[in-house]
């Protein structure tokens, strides 16, 4: 079962959050997994270099680039394992989509808050808005209101 998680509706600046947070995930675990590349065939290049000094009589040497090269192929594994938890994490991350006078048909229901539009407009402003589906009362001031206070927003 392979679903594709549902999508939430989000603000502006929480979508800019989640997008950066995943975007900053894959860029540092592609440059580690691409670090950790250049490392192991580093330390290939190193096997091969000593391999040449045994062949030429040269113990310390070949010893040296051994050690070199299992050093560097360490650090190579660790960048490897920290680049793919990078990606793990990114991928967990939930997908959003930016809330757009597009988007806005997606909500539910219970999700969307509406005005009476049969009413005439006097009487409008009096009811507030409400939610859409019927039997969820809710008090008042827990409702978006026209005004805040006395003030009408601007």
């Amino acid at each position: 079962m392979n679903e594709k998680p549902q999508k939430r509706l989000v603000g502006l600046i929480e979508y800019l959050e989640t997008v950066g947070e995943k975007a900053l995930g894959y860029a540092c675990g592609g440059t580690l997994a691409s670090v950790s590349i250049v490392l192991l065939l580093w330390s290939v290049f190193g096997i091969i270099v000593g391999a040449i000094h045994i062949y030429s009589r040269n113990l310390e040497y070949a010893i040296f680039y051994w050690a070199g090269s299992a050093v560097v192929a360490g650090m190579g594994m660790v960048a490897r394992w920290f680049a793919k938890a990078l990606f793990k994490e990114a991928k967990k991350i939930a997908p959003v989509v930016l809330r757009t006078k597009a988007a806005q048909n997606q909500l539910s229901d219970a999700e969307s808050l509406v005005r009476a539009s049969d009413l005439p407009p006097s009487h409008q402003q009096a009811e507030l808005l409400r939610a859409a589906q019927p039997g969820q009362e809710m008090p008042p001031e827990e409702l978006l209101r026209a005004t805040q206070g006395n003030k009408p927003y601007e």
